[in-house]
């Protein structure tokens, strides 16, 4: 089965395989783990996988189905996948039950490395002595992961998140759980993709209900498993303390699901997200399989070069092919598409307590063959070098104030 073109069809771990239940059957509430009443688990499976939309969002549909930007786990554009895991930090069962658990399934190595949930028995059971592929982060649970190389902005989409979502009726409905996907290029300082939720939040989801993945936007986990939800970092370009071209590490940060306002999580217009909640599975939350990586931060100007689709003359370090006035090896110093204007990032100047001082933009911290030399002058007609990192000094606040430039050059790479 080719499967860019028809994605599988998963059962939970924990629960029976959907594929051979009636289409608007729900799976036997003697395969979830619950300390719930016979009464409220009853209500609860009134909602079990029913729910789905009847109309389309405005986002792209289903992996399979014409237009959807789905990433499938064997595409030929991934170059690399998650190094490792720094943190990971479990959430509830139920966010709501003072005495719930901490999901438990998979580990921090579950989300290293490839995608592993692709086929029908890629997930054991919780109770199987087999490795789990995926760990479940729990309500409002979430995992830090590095790079290495670095994710960089390029073309199109630079990295896609893999969760376990699974289809039913068919392969018309869809069972997901979603995250918020935050990214760092020095692991400390984090910014969210703009995520989008259309999905009503009037009522709430029940556990194991369908979403319709075009009313999902920059949310991990709407596409089926072997499937990776796609992002681009050119949506968070220009984003104080971000460096695109050199992203180090992501966070996947679960949304909860629920619509009560105490644990409700919300979009980037303020509206709540609602997603099945709760499961109250040793499951529970998010399930990350891996993320991959689509574009990586290259080591010289040579590598970086070739990611681009342009005719030879264009990709000279000293060509404009985009017209904004930024050379191609400005670009490739910030870490900036050279075919998408752009603006360079602007010199600071900064008062310290000997005067002025200017604080260099910062460049490509993987580039290997180049060299950033600071040159100060008083009349912008003789330049002096001004040799180390850090700020540069420009004067007293009340003097002749100094001008200062950057000098970029390509170098033999150590």
């Amino acid at each position: 089965m080719n499967r860019s073109s028809q994605p599988p069809v998963l059962p939970r771990p924990g629960c029976p395989d959907q594929t051979a239940a009636p289409t608007t059957a729900a799976p036997s509430l003697s395969c979830r783990r619950s300390t719930r009443s016979p009464a409220a688990v009853s209500t609860l499976a009134a909602g079990l996988f029913l729910g789905a939309t009847a109309a389309a969002g405005p986002h792209p549909p289903a992996a399979g189905l014409p237009g959807s930007d789905a990433i499938a786990a064997d595409d030929p554009r991934i170059r690399g996948w998650a190094l490792e895991v720094t943190a990971l930090v479990r959430g509830p069962e139920e966010i709501n039950d003072p005495l719930s658990l901490p999901a438990s399934y998979g580990s921090a190595a579950s989300a290293v490395g490839p995608a592993d949930v692709i086929g029908l028995r890629d997930q054991p059971d919780p109770d199987s002595p087999l490795p789990k592929p995926s760990v479940s982060l729990g309500d409002g649970g979430s995992i830090t992961l590095r790079f290495d190389p670095p994710i960089a902005d390029g073309p199109g989409p630079d990295l896609a998140v893999f969760e376990n979502g699974i289809s039913f009726n068919g392969g018309r409905s869809f069972f997901m759980e979603l995250a918020f996907v935050e990214a760092s290029s020095d692991g400390s300082t984090f910014i969210r993709f703009p995520a989008l939720s259309e999905t009503p939040a009037t009522i709430q989801l029940g556990a194991y209900a369908a979403i319709d993945p075009t009313d999902l936007h920059n949310l991990a986990g709407k596409y089926m498993a072997g499937h990776g939800t796609p992002f681009d970092l050119a949506e968070l370009a220009g984003t104080p303390g971000l460096h695109t071209g050199a992203i180090t590490h992501l966070r996947i940060v679960d949304v909860v699901g629920s619509i009560d306002p105490r644990f409700a999580r919300h979009d980037a217009r303020g509206r709540i997200i609602n997603d099945p909640w709760p499961t109250f599975l040793t499951t529970s939350g998010f399930d990350l399989d891996a993320v991959a990586v689509l574009h990586q931060a290259a080591t010289t100007y040579a590598a970086w070069r070739t990611a681009f689709p342009w005719a030879s003359p264009d990709s000279d370090p000293e060509a404009d092919p985009d017209a904004d006035g930024v050379p191609n090896l400005q670009e490739y110093a910030f870490g900036l598409p050279p075919l998408d204007p752009r603006p360079a990032p602007p010199m600071e100047i900064i008062a310290t307590a000997d005067g002025w001082a200017a604080v260099p933009p910062a460049v490509q911290p993987t580039a290997r063959d180049l060299a950033v030399d600071a040159e100060t002058s008083p009349d912008l007609r003789v330049w002096s070098l001004r040799p180390g990192p850090g700020s540069v000094p420009l004067g007293p606040v009340h003097g002749r104030p100094m001008h200062c430039r950057l000098r970029l050059r390509l170098v033999s790479p150590p």
